[in-house]
């Protein structure tokens, strides 16, 4: 027995064809003021040690009920149910079905009404049949083949969307032993018992086709032929030069055929359906276009189809095939949901089988592809269509391919072992594709490549890990990486090709990579943005080149290597009293005198820096002169060295006359920006000219201050 609560339930055929004389049993509600758990036990509870003849082994009743229905029960069919008062349970009497089983293979049906049980005349349910109610509710018996749903009518109805035209079983128990023959036998809506269903060729498909299996054991089996499934309106469609103003319906051009009626025009981006045509100049879509005013702008009319598929495999074997297992084109609101793909010949998914065909608004979710011979899922012309929670492994080419293609969503895709790039982007006509939460791991190319011309792609919480070349390849404009983990990529975990700008990189972890964290050097590469990400581990480097040959480049709150963007050093020089000559000396500090961020050591004079980046460093060297002689004079030079070489433009100086006796002051310093690698030593070198003025550095005055300003 199935029991199922609830106003407003779905049932599918296993639900309702069961053993012999095993029908739905539906749980009263607490609007008939009833909350006992199965009907079954209703009936026991009401009518108690009247219940002698009533044997559960040899039938069972069906009861719909809401505030509508009665629960009183007549006796019938020589099975005795004294009934209650109904005005204990609801205070109103209306119609009800009791199923009973007179026969091992038979269910008599009986209409309730104001108290009497009456036989519906006519009506019998066999082995397998359910009771759907009519508009005047009285009962027919219908053939269970799709699925059902109960209302809170308390009604069992099949809607014809949800039938089956064919039921396609292997074994002989269907309507047909292959699909291909359903399909010529004009079937639409087709059913897939499990088994292998072996086919030879290529079957084109309709419009409007469901194909649903019984389980991922329903297997359509193309073994080493050059066949697939083919769903295409036939294109290639027609291009025009349109013109349409916003907020109406009416579109002008130079090529309309009224054989258009029912088809779709693109205006931007989005599919409109055409309800008339006067040929060859002006047609109506219908409903309104709200977008901007379009003049002169180029256009595609194209016939649409649409499909929908679930819940089987199909799988095939060799290489070197030309048609894909699954072809798309010229589709509109296509499903592809918990189909599996195996061993292609070709492509798993192809929504590019050449011309000027488009599919709009496809899902394909919770697939699995694994082995095609070329890519997993190639998309041209996508438009308004997500790939999500899809398993792709094993490709001999990239995972997932989009070549103009916009407004597309892949989400939650986990893509293994490509033999090139794990998602490819490419057009000058791809723009607005986010990507997120994809794993794209252990291929042989890039995890995720964004060619020189997609545009405003967005690359949010995904993880691109043991690649054989780049984490992630960025290779045009207005791009945005956020959130990402690229880890442990044999080159680069990012690279910004010459045609890289005004991109955004943030919030993400880059480490253990062969090459660079971020390789950035190409000077076309500008105006682009690198804040807040974690970049250690890399081998060859953290950051190669920043703000040197990418002009305009943004670096901040980064950590690289354990080093946090803005982490500051300062240190003086306590003692003093070091005699200037002219021969250079490096200025020592005194360590118990440091401010000391993550990111520098200290040695006497010279501070090692431990992280790739710009820094500001200012020094001030401030010295006293001892002669008292008036005459005397000298000049104080101070200046920066990077790794015992002088730093261009870092010099200083002071010039000092005596005026009288006593001790004098006087110093010299600078602050200037300096791009440091990794190791550098940085140190303050002093030295005074040729004159004879006594003079020495003063203590606790002659100081370094360091600021690490990104990347």
């Amino acid at each position: 027995m199935t029991t199922i609560g609830g106003n407003n339930i779905t049932i599918t055929a296993s639900d309702l064809a069961g053993a012999t004389g095993t029908y739905i049993v539906r749980t009263p509600t607490a609007d008939s003021n009833d909350t006992l758990d199965t009907a079954t036990n209703m009936i026991l509870e009401y009518f108690g040690e009247n219940t002698t003849n009533f044997n559960q082994s040899t039938w069972e009743i069906t009861i719909y009920n809401d505030s509508n229905f009665t629960i009183t029960l007549n006796s019938d069919s020589g099975t005795t149910l004294f009934p209650t008062d109904p005005d204990t349970i609801l205070p109103q009497t209306t119609k009800v079905y009791i199923f009973v089983q007179t026969a091992p293979s038979t269910v008599e049906i009986y209409q309730q009404s104001n108290g009497n049980s009456v036989a519906v005349s006519g009506i019998q349910l066999n082995d397998g049949n359910i009771l759907v109610g009519s508009s005047d509710n009285i009962g027919t018996g219908v053939s269970m083949s799709g699925e059902a749903v109960i209302d809170n009518t308390g009604e069992l109805t099949l809607t014809s969307s949800l039938l089956y035209d064919a039921i396609v079983d292997p074994a002989g128990g269907g309507d047909y032993t292959t699909l291909s023959a359903a399909i010529t036998g004009g079937a639409i809506s087709v059913y897939l018992k499990n088994g292998t269903i072996s086919e030879t060729t290529s079957i084109t498909l309709p419009d409007g086709v469901r194909l649903v299996g019984e389980s991922k054991n329903s297997i359509i089996d193309f073994g080493t032929n050059n066949a697939g499934l083919i769903l295409s309106s036939g294109g290639p469609g027609v291009i025009d030069t349109i013109n349409i103003t916003s907020g109406t319906n009416a579109v002008t051009g130079t090529a309309f055929t009224s054989g258009m009626v029912g088809e779709y025009i693109i205006l931007e981006e989005t599919f409109y359906e055409i309800s008339t045509v006067t040929p060859p100049n002006s047609l109506t879509i219908i409903k309104n276009y709200n977008g901007k005013t379009l003049t002169a702008e180029g256009s595609v009319i194209l016939p649409l189809v649409t499909g929908s598929f679930y819940n089987f495999m199909i799988q095939g074997s060799g290489t070197g095939g030309t048609v894909d297992q699954l072809t798309l084109g010229g589709t509109i609101n296509v499903i592809v949901k918990d189909v599996c793909f195996m061993n292609s010949r070709r492509d798993a998914i192809n929504g590019a089988p050449g011309g000027v065909i488009a599919n709009t608004q496809l899902l394909i979710e919770s697939c699995t592809i694994d082995s095609p011979s070329r890519h997993g899922i190639i998309g041209t012309t996508v438009v308004q269509s997500n790939i999500l929670q899809c398993i792709i492994k094993n490709p001999v080419l990239n995972g997932i391919n989009l070549d103009i293609s916009r407004n597309v969503i892949i989400n939650g895709i986990n893509i293994t072992n490509c033999g090139s790039d794990g998602i490819t982007v490419s057009n000058i006509l791809t723009n607005e594709i986010i990507i997120s939460d994809t794993i794209s791991d252990n291929g042989s190319g890039n995890g995720i490549n964004i060619d020189s011309s997609a545009v405003s792609v967005v690359i949010q919480a995904c993880s691109c890990t043991n690649n054989s070349l780049a984490g992630i390849v960025l290779g045009s404009t207005n791009n945005t990486i956020g959130g990402c983990t690229i880890d442990l990529n044999a080159d680069n975990g990012i690279t910004f090709l010459s045609t890289s700008t005004d991109n955004t990189v943030n919030n993400c972890q880059i480490t253990g990579n062969g090459n660079y964290g971020i390789d950035i050097t190409n000077v076309s590469a500008v105006n682009n943005s690198i804040t807040s990400n974690i970049i250690s581990g890399n081998t060859t480097g953290q950051v190669n080149n920043p703000g040197t040959a990418s002009a305009n480049t943004l670096f901040s709150g980064n950590m690289v290597a354990g080093i946090k963007d803005n982490a500051i050093f300062f240190a003086h020089d306590n003692t003093g009293g070091l005699s200037i000559t002219t021969a250079a000396q490096t200025l020592p500090f005194d360590t118990s005198s440091t401010v000391n961020d993550t990111g520098y050591s200290l040695n006497t004079g010279e501070i090692t820096i431990t992280a790739t980046g710009i820094y500001e460093i200012s020094y001030w060297v401030q010295c006293e002169s001892l002669n008292n002689i008036g005459s005397a004079r000298t000049e104080l030079t101070g200046q920066l060295e990077v790794n015992t070489v002088l730093v261009p433009g870092s010099a200083s100086s002071a010039y000092i006359r005596e005026q009288g006796t006593g001790v004098v002051g006087y110093g010299c310093g600078k602050t200037m920006p300096i791009s440091l690698t990794a190791n550098d030593v940085v140190r303050v070198r002093f030295f005074k000219g040729i004159q004879t003025t006594t003079a020495q550095t003063k203590a606790a005055e002659s100081s370094i201050y360091i600021k690490r300003l990104g990347l």
